[in-house]
């Protein structure tokens, strides 16, 4: 999903074996077939892209709703691996390994300012062009946090003929640190159609990889936690961080997610330990289907507060900088530079607004929906506001 990344893994791969490369797009989504270009934003364009994979009806009308249901910045990856199950619909061979490469919680794999390719669009593409997908036995995700025993379960669904599936349990590398090294133990050690190889943490670089073999079914290296203890651990880090004593070193503290403001660095430390066990749990299989929204939703909240200064506030202010100078300069207010604020300074001047705007029942439009923008981006970090590619 990172352009740089997938040019140098795609030529170590051709070394050894032949590659059919994805490349995400530079601007926007878009696909060349023959002479013409489709603009995958456009329904039109998604229409007549289907219309070139020479498909039956069926599998015409369930690969565009992949495509519809994918976030649009996504969709010409989605298109290219369309096109090329397409021929696997129509009984051609087509790869039996496929690598998810970007970044990722579990959820799919996504891009620096690149859409998100989610498990749900890949769920739908596979049952789109069903004789395609049993084709793959063999697949790497290799994102952060893409293991897990439930993730795993949603894989199998993408892959049903699946001999082997590598991910990450935790933290993976990038691309300059062992990701090559890692992809390269995985295509000698799953070459061949019906290799069923099943790795030890070794076997890759010693990197902590989960995997699944329809030999031996899910392992992984980090011993298991119950759902008690891992509830134990985020509660243990909500009640320990936020007690009634900091509360007025607003500086430091932020009431809102009840943990530290100031992250120095979003790879390391306790908020990050924090959003592993939040992934983890979200993994478990015996976490009540009830219960599961809440923690994924707070999983991806707290990748957003990880990165807020490094990441999200830039782009946040850079993305939204007419509707943000639009709605102070409603309320007669000069708009402050999201993207050189503290998360506590990002806090408070969201909090001022929404007292100001409060104050003028009969503020313009453009500010009111400002106030929304801001407490949505900015305080609730919410992913709807806030996308994947952020991050």
């Amino acid at each position: 999903m990172n352009p740089g990344p997938t040019r140098k893994a795609v030529r170590q791969m051709s070394a050894r074996a032949d590659v059919s490369p994805i490349f995400p797009s530079l601007s926007a989504p878009k696909i060349r077939v023959g002479r013409r270009d489709f603009d995958l934003r456009k329904e039109a364009d998604l229409r007549g892209f289907v219309q070139t994979l020479r498909l039956p009806s069926r599998g015409a009308a369930g690969v565009l709703k992949a495509l519809q249901i994918c976030d649009a910045n996504a969709r010409d990856e989605l298109a290219q691996l369309a096109q090329i199950w397409a021929r696997g619909e129509r009984g051609e061979n087509i790869p039996s390994r496929l690598v998810l490469a970007g970044h990722s919680n579990g959820d799919g794999v996504w891009g620096d300012d690149n859409g998100s390719l989610r498990l749900g669009p890949l769920l739908q593409l596979s049952r789109a062009l069903p004789r395609a997908a049993v084709q793959i036995e063999d697949a790497f995700v290799t994102g952060c946090y893409s293991g897990g025993e439930v993730t795993m379960d949603q894989y199998l669904l993408i892959f049903p003929r699946a001999k082997t599936i590598w991910a990450y349990e935790a933290q993976a590398p990038g691309v300059d640190n062992g990701a090559t090294i890692d992809q390269g133990g995985w295509e000698r050690n799953t070459r061949g159609r019906g290799a069923d190889f099943v790795p030890k943490s070794s076997a890759v670089g010693g990197k902590k990889i989960a995997v699944w073999s329809v030999k031996t079914g899910y392992h992984a290296t980090k011993p298991p936690l119950t759902l008690a203890e891992l509830r134990g651990k985020v509660q243990w880090m909500e009640e320990n961080f936020y007690r009634p004593a900091l509360e007025g070193k607003t500086h430091a503290w932020d009431g809102q997610w009840r943990i530290p403001i100031n992250i120095t660095d979003p790879h390391t430390g306790l908020i990050r330990q924090y959003y592993s066990w939040l992934v983890r749990l979200t993994q478990m299989k015996d976490l009540p289907a009830e219960e599961r929204p809440f923690w994924v939703e707070k999983k991806h909240q707290t990748i957003r507060l990880l990165y807020f200064s490094a990441t999200v506030a830039p782009r946040f202010a850079r993305h939204f900088e007419r509707e943000i100078r639009g709605g102070y300069g409603g309320l007669g207010l000069q708009a402050p530079d999201f993207a050189r604020m503290s998360r506590a300074q990002a806090l408070r001047s969201v909090e001022l607004y929404i007292k100001k705007l409060e104050k003028m029942p009969r503020a313009k439009p453009i500010s009111e929906q400002t106030g929304t923008l801001l407490e949505r981006g900015i305080k609730d970090l919410d992913p709807a506001i806030i996308p994947d590619g952020w991050v």
